[in-house]
């Protein structure tokens, strides 16, 4: 398990080199815990500029789901990440990536960390 997550931990910096303009890199810097109420763990429009990179992951046990979206909170019935699973989004030809708020839950306790700029 400690390789896999080793693994994806330089698969997501490699991403971030290829895909990061020059002087621009992501902050990993919200992470904590989803509990079974629904919370909001990251303000939309986050980055001062809009977001350009997006990256969430279930670093705990249990399941999880995030919800992206102005005063949203997450249900079970929004993206679900299984334990250890995660996803990412960038712009790509100008497209745009979300810049709502971050909500996630967790019908168990599990731990996770985003990561955007």
């Amino acid at each position: 398990m400690t390789y896999v997550i080793g693994l994806v931990h330089a698969v997501v910096a490699m991403a971030i080199l290829v895909v990061a303009p020059a002087g621009a890199w992501a902050v990993c810097t919200a992470h904590g815990t989803a509990i079974s109420t629904p919370s909001q763990v990251v303000a939309a429009n986050d980055t001062g500029v809009g977001r350009r990179y997006m990256f969430i992951q279930n670093t705990g046990t249990s399941s999880m789901n995030f919800a992206i979206g102005t005063n949203n909170k997450a249900t079970t019935a929004d993206i679900y990440l299984a334990p250890g699973s995660s996803m990412l989004m960038n712009n790509y030809d100008g497209s745009s990536v979300p810049s709502g708020d971050i909500s996630v839950i967790s019908p168990q306790t599990t731990t996770w960390v985003f990561c955007d700029y």
